[in-house]
């Protein structure tokens, strides 16, 4: 009989802000990316770069046709927000189960970034 160790994944740190796409169509904030970055705000703006496939969410508390409400848990740590027809418009595989994701804030353009490349 030979036997194969078991190598756990690799977890990330509960201090590092991470950013989920769920498979119900949504983008799902941790505790500490919702308390960083989200906690002052209302409203996002999405955007996507093709190319480096890459979102980014602008941050504001000025409702406008492009803006989507910013869901927060009944404890208040989490958040979400819908975006299946964003993830839709852009060909953002969401369906086939939920994948989390590192995300950085840039400053220069106050808006945090998901690079769908990096998990």
């Amino acid at each position: 009989m030979a036997f194969e160790e078991f190598t756990l994944k690799r977890r990330p740190v509960m201090d590092t802000p991470m950013v989920s796409i769920l498979k119900q169509g949504t983008i799902g904030l941790n505790g500490v990316c919702y308390e960083k970055f989200f906690k002052k705000h209302k409203y996002v703006i999405f955007l996507y770069d093709k190319e480096n496939n890459t979102i980014a969410i602008r941050l504001t508390n000025e409702a406008s046709g492009n803006t989507y409400n910013i869901r927060v848990s009944r404890g208040g740590r989490l958040a979400n927000i819908s975006a299946i027809a964003f993830l839709k418009y852009y060909k953002i595989p969401y369906k086939e189960g939920s994948k989390s994701y590192t995300c950085s804030w840039n400053s220069k353009e106050n808006m945090l970034e998901i690079e769908l490349g990096k998990k």
